[in-house]
């Protein structure tokens, strides 16, 4: 029997209170951690939703650099047009920047695909569609086809992998 006159806690009764306390910190961690996957998630889908919409109201008009045609009128771009740094940027001129950012952080996050869809979370990949229903990679009837279509390809950090699609066909 403690006869000091004071009344403490045990040490017992004292790790119950700090596992419970960490149990309750850990379950807190893992919720805002998924709370932050779905916020990127969301932008990840705005950015995508962004890059389509932005991409069919340029579909009916050219657009060139000087003499040089980069998308003809009723199609979009291809993906020679938008591999070359210089062109994407004058045929996504008027697209809101921060498309280009990916929530993961990725500088150049918009990417022409010419083989095998892949998309991370770190990057949304572009796939321009010939009226043939193959890859479009060049400009013209006769270098690849017109293109018609496109595909875009994202990853959401569930795990999923999303798909937007042209309104033309």
């Amino acid at each position: 029997m403690n006869k000091q006159g004071g009344r403490g806690f045990t040490i017992v009764e004292l790790a119950v209170v700090i596992i419970v306390m960490g149990l309750l910190l850990v379950l807190a961690v893992v919720s805002f951690r998924g709370v932050q996957a779905a916020a990127r998630d969301k932008e990840r889908q705005a950015d995508v939703q962004s890059a389509a919409s932005y991409l069919e109201s340029i579909y009916q008009r050219e657009i060139r650099d000087g003499t040089t045609v980069l998308k003809p009128a009723g199609e979009y771009p291809s993906t020679e047009t938008l591999s070359d740094p210089h062109q994407r940027s004058i045929v996504f001129a008027d697209l809101e920047t921060g498309v280009w950012h990916s929530p993961s952080g990725d500088s150049d996050a918009l990417r022409p695909v010419s083989g095998a869809i892949r998309p991370e979370v770190t990057n949304y990949q572009y796939q321009p569609i010939s009226g043939a229903g193959g890859l479009c990679r060049q400009i013209g009837p006769t270098q690849g086809g017109q293109c018609r279509a496109f595909r875009i390809h994202y990853k959401l950090e569930s795990g999923a992998t999303e798909v937007v699609e042209s309104k033309h066909r």
